[in-house]
Order: structure tokens, then sequence, then C-alpha cells
């Protein structure tokens, strides 16, 4: 039992690097019962001592289709002068139905980190700890929950190599060379021709004291392909994504895992084959300085995307305007997401903590900021509600309180929008001869309506379609000059 403590303490320590992302599009393929609506309540294990069967644990929770990977023990113990032989088999995890913070539908995914108390009867537990090392039966260990079946003590060594901090495929090379997946995992789902590129979903983490935040957690996915002259599943792609320090979100945060196909970045040395048949692993909080029991991840709305649309990846995201309480930010994409989602917050916040809102352009206004403060704001493109670009980020510092003189100096001299706070419409005033357009946005900052001066008229008036905050732009030699307006 030795050997399941330092395989644990391993795949701890394998969880502190990190993993970069990038992103695909939509055509998705849900991951069987990925939304986790479909349980079973699975009966308790027993230990058999010579003719005696006792329990195992109270009976556990599991997806349809998905299982716990069982600890096997064949032992021989001395209990009141007698030799004991025991056999059992100890679920490994604490997996549990959520069914009111989920992502999607009304059922999600909870894995729980635990001690083996959790999952023993006393009356089991009490003979087991008899003979148990005392630093396994005191350790905190993570749930390790797979849609497929795990073969715990191959696949526990090999978990560090799958987990590297990577953003191509020469991790997994050294990886097939040197294992035969057959012994450490069977089972999964099948694609029915379906080429995945990436595995996405929505997780969150609940820590079950301040000790436990900034934990890690992972998952990761087997492509296997079955070869029909050797008879026996082949490897052909893998993908893992660590959930990197963890800290407690009252929403689920959406992640994006990248799936490599061998095939594909390969050809020349493998056969252009497709994987035929996935099993997805989750492991819960799995670092071993922050795992505290009874800290739990939440995992839902699974889902994998084709490798043949491109969500594309932004570049170029700048801040064109900066006053004392907004933000203009805009970016480009290598190609075209359907929206896009901003999350932002005072420098440093935690995401999933942050104030969240969309945007249908690559343009948005953040307004009602405080001045002179420094804020980070996060934009990913969305495609479709199902697949996302990895999040880019920036910080900006907002423009100091303007003085009343340099308020006047800016509505009389430049610009002048009024009335404001307006009642449907404002006048727009351009005080200098080189006019140029005008253009209204909302507060998401989507444009809606764009004028031009001429050479007869330096005012416009632009009708302001509902009550709100909007953004009124005008384009000078002298660049772009903004204010705000408030429809009332």
């Amino acid at each position: 039992m030795k050997k399941i403590m330092l395989s644990f303490v391993m795949i701890a320590a394998m969880m502190l690097s990190g993993i970069m992302v990038k992103a695909q599009t939509l055509d998705t393929m849900d991951v069987p019962v990925g939304f986790f609506e479909q349980w079973n309540t699975y009966p308790a294990d027993s230990a058999s001592v010579l003719f005696l069967s006792l329990p195992i644990d109270y009976g556990y929770q599991l997806p349809e289709g998905w299982s716990i990977p069982m600890y096997e023990i064949n032992e021989t113990v001395n209990y009141s002068g007698l030799s004991l032989p025991i056999h059992a088999n100890i679920p490994v995890g604490i997996v549990f139905n959520d069914t009111v913070t989920m992502s999607q539908g009304h059922g999600a995914m909870v894995a729980q980190s635990f001690i083996m108390s959790d999952v023993l009867t006393p009356m089991a537990y009490s003979l087991a700890a008899s003979f148990l090392d005392s630093s396994l039966t005191s350790t905190v260990l993570p749930t390790i929950v797979a849609s497929g079946n795990i073969h715990l003590e191959n696949i526990i060594p090999l978990m560090e190599d799958l987990l590297e901090d990577t953003e191509d495929m020469d991790w997994l090379l050294p990886f097939v060379d040197s294992v035969d997946i057959n012994n450490f995992i069977s089972g999964g789902f099948p694609l029915d021709g379906f080429e995945p590129k990436q595995l996405i979903g929505d997780y969150k983490y609940l820590a079950s004291n301040l000790d436990s935040i900034r934990d890690n957690g992972a998952i990761v996915a087997f492509g296997t392909r079955y070869d029909t002259l050797l008879h026996r599943r082949m490897l052909v792609g893998a993908g893992s994504k660590k959930l990197y320090q963890l800290s407690d979100t009252v929403n689920y945060t959406p992640f994006v895992m990248d799936y490599y196909s061998l095939s594909e970045y390969y050809p020349a040395g493998y056969d252009l084959q497709s994987a035929d048949t996935m099993v997805v692993v989750v492991v819960s909080s799995a670092n071993e300085k922050a795992r505290v029991r009874g800290s739990r991840l939440f995992v839902d709305n699974l889902r994998l995307v084709s490798k043949n649309l491109n969500c594309g990846h932004i570049v170029n995201l700048t801040a064109p305007a900066v006053d004392y309480d907004m933000v203009h930010l805009t970016w480009n994409n290598t190609a075209s997401p359907d929206s896009w989602e901003i999350e932002y917050g005072r420098a440093g916040f935690t995401q999933g903590r942050g104030t969240l809102v969309s945007a249908s352009d690559s343009s948005v206004y953040i307004a009602h900021l405080d001045s002179d403060t420094e804020y980070d704001f996060y934009v990913r493109g969305v495609c479709a509600d199902s697949a996302y670009t990895d999040w880019f980020f920036t910080t900006i510092r907002t423009a100091p309180m303007p003085t009343h003189e340099g308020i006047a100096d800016v509505d009389n001299n430049l610009l002048r929008v009024f009335p404001n706070p307006a009642n449907g419409s404002v006048s727009v005033a351009l005080g200098q001869s080189d006019a140029g357009k005008v253009m209204l946005y909302s507060v998401e900052g989507r444009l809606l309506n764009e004028m031009s001066f001429d050479a007869a008229h330096s005012t416009i008036q632009l009708a302001l379609p509902h009550t709100g905050v909007f953004f009124v732009a005008v384009s000078t030699s002298r660049g772009t000059l903004y204010h705000k307006v408030v429809n009332k």
C-alpha cells in the first residue's frame, strides 16, 4: 500500500506546471453524459476476510458510463493471534451529483478530495488501518474519475508525462513509444467518425477552507484506435489541461483543452488514422501543498470540438481611448468568432469573480470605472456559444479625474455634445474645421449609427434609440474624440 501513497504524491507534484491552450470552433460532439444528468448509485464493495465479507464504502454515485478506479488489496494480517487473508477493491475517490450550481441542465459532476476513512465504513477502516501505512490513512488524496476504466497502478506513474506544460506534440511521442495503452485504460465512448481538436467544458472549485485556495486539478483525454491486425488498441492522440491555481468561484468558468492527433502532427511516422474511441479523465484537487480534505472540483457541459472549424485567436488588444471613468478596447482575431466576452476587474482580481460583459463586434466601451486605477481586462471570442478562443489579457490604468477647466476646454473648443443628460437625442458640435465622421456606440461597443459632417453644417443631430449610456466618437485630424452620453 506504500506504492499508492507514493503515486499520489507524484500526481500532486506533477500538477505544479501550467498548460497553454489555443482555440478552435464549433461543430461539437457532446461527451456522453457530459451534462451529467444521468447518474447511478453503486452498491458498496466488500472485503473478503477468510469467509467473512465486510463493506468497503457506503455506496457512491457515478455518471452513467463513468468509473472510479479501484485499488486492489491482497494482504495477510495478524488479528487476535490469527493470520487473516484480506482481499478488497477500494474505490479511490468520491464523486457525487450536484443539482444546485450546475452550468447546464439539472446536474453536474463533483469530484472531492478525500482521505481513506471517507470511503471505508468504520469497521472496515479499523481493520485496514492495522496494516495500511499510517501516512496513507492520513494523506488527502485526489479523486480520479473517467469515462472508461482506469488501471490505477499503471496510469498514475504516467500522469506526470501527460500533464507537461506544452503547446505541441513533443511530449506525446516518447509516451507512445514507451507504453501500451491497453495496460492502463480501457473502454471509453465511440467517436463515430468525429475528429476532435479540442475538449471544452465548464468548471468551478469550492475550497474546504482558505488553505486549499490555489489548488490544482486536471482533465486528460486519450484517443485510441483498434488495430485489426494486432488485435489491440493503439494510442493515436491525447491532450491534457491543468486547471491551475483554483480559487473559490461563484460561477462556472469555461475551459479549452487542445487534443493532439499523432496522424495530424506526424503524418510521416504514423498512419493517417483518427481515434475511434476516447477516454476522458478528471482529476480533482491534486496539489500536494494546497490539497485539503473536502475541496470540490465541479465539472459540467463537456463537449468535443471538431478539427475542421477555426475560431482563431486574439491579436492586438489595445485601448485607443482611456478616460477617467471609461476604457475603449479594440482587438483583432485571426478568424471570425460569433461574439466576444470581456471580463474585467481591478488589477489582480481572480477570474470568475470579475464583471462579465459581451460584445458583438471586436470593440467595447467599459464605463463606470474608478479614476486613476489599474484594471485587468480579459477578452475571448465565442463561437456559437459552444467554443472559445483563449483569453487575451491586458492591464490599463484609467486617467486621473480631470479638472473643471479641462472639461470646459474639451467641450467648448473641440467637441460639444448636448444636452447631457439627453432626452431622446443629442446635438454634436465640432469646434474645428477638419470635421470627420460621428459614430454612436452602445455601452457594449456596438456601432449603432454613423454620420458625416458636411461643409455647410458643423452640428449633427443624433437620435438615441433607448435609455441608458452611449458613447459618441468623432474622428478628426487630431485623433478620435469621445464623449459619454446618458439618455434619460
